[in-house]
């Protein structure tokens, strides 16, 4: 499978699901909440190489289907995870740090990144680089003699850290898109549940202490923050490839109560009298 069809592939399982932990999904996968979000705004938005092949891992690993896993070789499938859980780089000479002795273009004895991102992807079948012929693809002993222990452990800290995480109420991913297809345009979006049907369910990031009183200054950093990051989601929300359905799921979700409270308080922060104040 090629980057454009599994693009293609995981920005609709993105749409789809919602129980996702979008901030330990961007560090996994070494972006920013934002640039995941960036990704689902346009079509052919996808990342191509690395980053695709952590997002895939990521998502499987979180619960989502991904049944085109199944057909990849043991091969394939173990020099997939060794990139995606950063244990071993593709190429080490371009990495900010490399984490092994070894890169995977010196063991598969490639001298072109592009041939390394084919063969995690299973595009591509791997040659033996000691005798010149296809590789056993059911063969991974030395693989797993070399880097067995770290995967598996590298596996068990990610599943520790979705387990743990607030967001991961389920594992079920929605069975239907957000946007309805026209068969269905007028019915309300299909709602896995449980959902989070208050913002008051939803994490709270922790309250920085200082002196046992609330640091305001880390707390209006923090707010400046979380505005940025929420204002192209909220202008995707108002373009024209946001559906009305979609926004009506986002709002069902909120609550009428919430979004009034919370359309009420940035009126209040961002009004000329609050400025004119905060100026004196």
């Amino acid at each position: 499978m090629n980057s454009d069809e599994l693009g293609v592939l995981l920005q609709d399982r993105l749409k789809r699901s919602r129980d996702l932990d979008w901030d330990l999904m961007a560090t996994f996968v070494g972006v920013t909440p934002t640039t995941i979000q960036r990704w689902l705004s346009k079509v052919g938005g996808m990342p191509r190489g690395e980053r695709l092949n952590k997002l895939w891992h990521f998502m499987a690993a979180s619960g989502v289907d991904s049944p085109e896993m199944a057909y990849l070789s043991p091969f394939h499938r173990f020099y997939s995870e060794l990139q995606a859980y950063g244990i071993v780089e593709i190429d080490k000479s371009k990495a900010a740090s490399a984490t092994s002795e070894s890169d995977m273009l010196e063991l598969l004895n490639l001298k072109n990144p592009q041939d390394v991102l084919r063969i995690i992807r299973g595009d591509q079948t791997p040659v033996n680089p000691n005798l010149g012929n296809p590789a056993d693809l059911n063969d991974v002993d030395d693989l797993q003699e070399l880097y067995g222990v770290q995967l598996s452990d590298a596996r068990r800290k990610l599943q520790e850290a979705i387990k743990a995480s607030p967001y991961m109420l389920t594992k079920a991913t929605s069975s239907e898109p957000l946007t309805p297809t026209p068969s269905h345009a007028s019915e309300e979006p299909t709602i896995a549940t449980p959902v989070f049907d208050e913002v008051s369910r939803m994490p709270q990031a922790p309250v920085p202490i200082v002196n046992d009183v609330p640091n305001s200054s880390v707390l209006m950093l923090e707010l400046a923050r979380k505005l940025a990051e929420v204002t192209p989601l909220a202008n995707y929300a108002l373009s024209a490839e946001c559906s009305e359905a979609d926004r009506a799921f986002m709002r069902k979700l909120l609550g009428q109560d919430n979004l009034f409270a919370l359309t009420n308080a940035l009126h209040r922060l961002t009004s000329a009298r609050t400025f004119k104040n905060g100026e004196n």
